[in-house]
């Protein structure tokens, strides 16, 4: 722990002070996109945006952090950038932008005023606008991740061959657990103090991540100590709540480090003799929701795993079961549902129930098991981790059925021993994230073609992969996070061992899932979303109401690689049952999420491909609604029902009077959307109930 000098003189002390509170501000508002701008008006819960997305529990700490080096820049006449690491701190670097005036340099149209304010406000999370994490579109930021895990590296990337430079770098707690720090604790060898700048680190020690407390935070403060130490550092502790006296205790850090740091490059460039030095590095020691209410609604806030989700509450200061007992009730056909993971959620929780006494039950996730809807699990365990539980804490326990750390090729090389040795698990992900283990998955396919052939080797449980957000469906994370190449990558494998399954409901969820669990020596695939997609459904209606002399079929493709002939795969529909399905030579149109090609591959075979177009994912993506993403990939229900008509012999006077409504009538949605910024009430529902064929 540091001792205090009285650095700060008490002019500069209040000045930073009122920074770091109109910082703290601004991205509460983000959040909100109130009408109201600095509460001229009391605030009511229609000035309230329809759709709270954004998290506030990092921006305090982050905003603490970049707002106090301003001092050492001008005390130090230093060349000095910042890099932040939190995953959902982008609020607070657009905060950061706007009051040093570089956000408005950049948007002329964001001005210092209120009408500016409403303005930046509502661009966040707002359709055609900014995501919740540093993007393109914030002015300052250098690239906009993806994985977690970004921070450090870019930080000495930054440093090298620009000897003036130096970097505070404020590492997120969730990337501090993944894959890329370790390796990153260690680039300190790298960078020459003669022709290089420096890199000071920020890692955290807050209390929580998402939902869980974060590793570092639950074990003795020796172990990070020694960590770091053994990484070549010298970490200094910070620790406290009290704003006045954490702002003289940063102070006094950042002067030791940057002297330390000024010292060490002058004595090299000068004598050109390169000593190694463990140089400062500053952690932080702060309770996740710092400054926020304590509690709501009588639960525990600070300090707790509430603090990371909207704070509107803190304004106001195997043999499984039967899975058909889970199964959600159908009212009518085409009914929107209630979320595809709501109803496994149970089913998973009778699973992990039942494996629990042989303790050969597990599910891997990223803390995003709540996001997901998979709440039913925890009504029978808790997450397992062996670190000290405080009081406040939703679920922590040494052992229990779910184990949660972000960085998926952490989790995926868990599963490469747990499965081997006789059990079963889930790999529960997001699509936009999954992408990182394709060379660890390469890998785990072949292994198991080879394992099957060896006599003395048992069969071993499959490896399911439950991806529970579409790529471009996600709601908040704009177009870095939509990228659909797993499925790509899995369809190119050798059949035999690899199943990818696209169920279109919760209640086809639950049918996927069970054969699933009772696989073996297979690679399990399930891409489900967060919410319905009715654009085809749609789209069927619109053709039968205007068209009615078109005859149409919709079919559910809920095996893909039923697409390919049984002489491909063992899951290959016969040519007979193929052409039963989508005839012999009539048009085909495939409204299929990813890749078109995957399509084409998987159909080349059969007789009819040159009458197939599969409409799929394009490279076109923002921050925008789900109507206005489909209409960007080409996928709303008036691009699907305009490629109906473009077949050959149904383009008559009839259907293309229609085309061009349909092209003025898609013109409607996408103005509500960039004025309300969320789709409109009809395109909410689904019109009409076709009743589609499952295969």
């Amino acid at each position: 722990m540091p001792t205090c000098h009285n650095t700060l003189s008490p002019k500069p002390c209040a000045c930073v002070n009122a920074h770091w509170r109109a910082l703290n501000y601004l991205p509460v508002e983000q959040i909100y996109r109130p009408d109201s701008p600095l509460f001229k008006r009391p605030l009511a819960l229609a000035d309230i945006t329809c759709m709270l997305l954004g998290h506030r529990r990092m921006v305090p700490r982050q905003n603490f952090i970049c707002v106090n080096p301003n001092r050492v820049i001008n005390k130090h006449n230093l060349d000095m950038i910042g890099t932040c690491g939190p995953g959902r701190g982008g609020q607070a670097v657009v905060a950061h932008a706007y009051l040093k005036r570089t956000h408005s340099e950049a948007c002329p149209g964001i001005s210092h005023d209120r009408a500016g304010l409403q303005k930046l406000f509502r661009q966040f999370l707002f359709s055609g606008g900014i995501a919740s994490r540093a993007s393109p579109e914030d002015p300052g930021s250098v690239h906009q991740g993806g994985e977690l895990g970004y921070s450090l590296v870019p930080s000495f990337d930054a440093v090298f061959e620009n000897p003036n430079l130096v970097v505070a770098c404020v590492i997120g707690d969730g990337e501090a657990e993944t894959g890329l720090p370790p390796t990153a604790w260690r680039c300190n060898r790298f960078p020459d103090p003669v022709t290089d700048g420096a890199v000071r680190p920020v890692p955290p020690l807050n209390s929580h991540k998402m939902a869980n407390p974060t590793v570092l935070a639950r074990i003795t403060r020796e172990e990070p100590a020694q960590l770091l130490r053994g990484c070549g550092w010298t970490p200094l502790l910070v620790k406290g709540h009290e704003p006045a006296w954490l702002r003289e205790a940063l102070a006094t850090v950042r002067d030791t480090a940057v002297e330390q740091i000024r010292a060490a490059q002058k004595e090299a460039r000068a004598t050109g003799q390169v000593v190694r030095l463990r140089w400062s590095m500053l952690v932080l020691d702060l309770l996740r929701g710092w400054t926020g209410s304590k509690e709501a609604e009588s639960f525990p806030t600070g300090g707790a795993q509430r603090a990371h989700q909207v704070p509107l509450k803190l304004l106001r200061d195997m043999h499984p079961p039967d899975f058909r007992d889970c199964a959600c009730e159908v009212l009518e056909p085409a009914a929107p549902g209630i979320g595809d993971t709501r109803g496994l959620t149970s089913s998973l929780r009778d699973v992990a129930t039942f494996g629990d006494e042989q303790r050969n039950v597990c599910v891997l996730g990223a803390n995003l098991a709540l996001s997901d809807s998979l709440n039913a699990l925890f009504e029978m365990t808790d997450p397992q981790e062996d670190a000290a539980n405080n009081p406040n804490d939703r679920c922590l326990a040494p052992t229990g059925r779910v184990m949660e750390m972000p960085g998926e090729p952490q989790r995926e090389a868990w599963l490469e021993g747990y499965l081997p040795a006789g059990r079963h698990a889930i790999f529960n992900s997001h699509e936009a994230f999954i992408c990182i283990i394709d060379p660890m998955f390469n890998q785990h396919p072949e292994g198991l073609m080879v394992a099957a052939a060896v006599p003395w080797r048992g069969n071993i449980a499959s490896l399911n992969c439950l991806l529970a957000s579409q790529v471009w469906r996600q709601d908040h994370n704009g177009f870095s996070h939509q990228e659909p190449g797993f499925v790509a990558h899995v369809v190119i494998k050798k059949a035999d061992p690899v199943r990818v399954c696209l169920p279109p409901g919760a209640n086809c969820l639950l049918s996927v899932m069970e054969p699933c669990q009772h696989s073996q020596l297979c690679v399990n695939v399930v891409v489900v979303g967060k919410h319905p997609a009715p654009q085809t459904l749609a789209a069927v209606s619109t053709v039968r109401e205007h068209l009615p002399e078109i005859r149409i079929r919709v079919v559910n493709l809920v095996g893909l690689m039923r697409l390919q002939p049984e002489t491909e795969h063992p899951h290959g529909l016969q040519d007979r049952n193929f052409h039963k399905t989508f005839n012999r030579n009539k048009s085909v149109i495939f409204s299929f999420y990813g890749c078109p090609w995957v399509i084409h591959r998987l159909v080349y075979r059969r007789f009819n491909h040159h009458n197939v177009d599969a409409c799929g994912d394009k490279e076109d993506g923002t921050l925008t609604p789900l109507f206005d993403m489909a209409v960007l990939k080409e996928l709303d229900r008036f691009h699907l029902v305009t490629n109906v008509i473009d077949r050959p012999l149904q383009t008559d006077e009839k259907g293309l009077a229609l085309k061009r409504r349909l092209k003025e009538k898609r013109m409607e949605p996408r103005q509500y959307i960039r004025l309300l910024g969320q789709d409109t009430p009809e395109i909410c529902k689904c019109a009409g109930h076709p009743r589609p064929e499952t295969t």
